[in-house]
């Protein structure tokens, strides 16, 4: 239901995990998700995350925490935020008064940012 809803979604929409991924969502939307959070822990990939603690620099597509709002205010398309329905209040207190947090898919909700002249 969640790749379902997101597929409708304008091609140049940027989707971002926050704090869980859904599984298998890169796959049935056929694109890249950028994950919001300290480790690739949502991936839930033993080697990734050994890959993670040796690797020089992260890759764009895994944002840290402590980078998530030049992150966010670098983006200069719409983004739709996705996080597990446990994570709503975590969202909420990040985002402010930026975009509204709604349900997207049973376990999921999320929010869609503007472009930047929006924010």
């Amino acid at each position: 239901p969640l790749a379902t809803s997101l597929a409708l979604l304008p091609r140049d929409t940027e989707i971002a995990a926050f704090e869980g991924y859904p599984a298998g969502l890169s796959f049935y939307l056929g694109r890249t998700i950028t994950i919001i959070s300290d480790t690739a822990t949502p991936l839930r990939s033993n080697f990734i995350l050994y890959w993670l603690r040796n690797a020089e620099v992260r890759p764009a597509t895994l944002v840290a925490p402590s980078t998530r709002d030049p992150w966010l205010a670098s983006r200069t398309g719409p983004v739709q935020l996705v996080a597990p329905e446990g994570q709503r209040v975590l969202l909420e207190n990040w985002l402010d008064a930026k975009a509204s947090v709604t349900a997207l898919a049973p376990g999921w909700c999320g929010a869609a940012v503007p472009r930047r002249e929006g924010r």
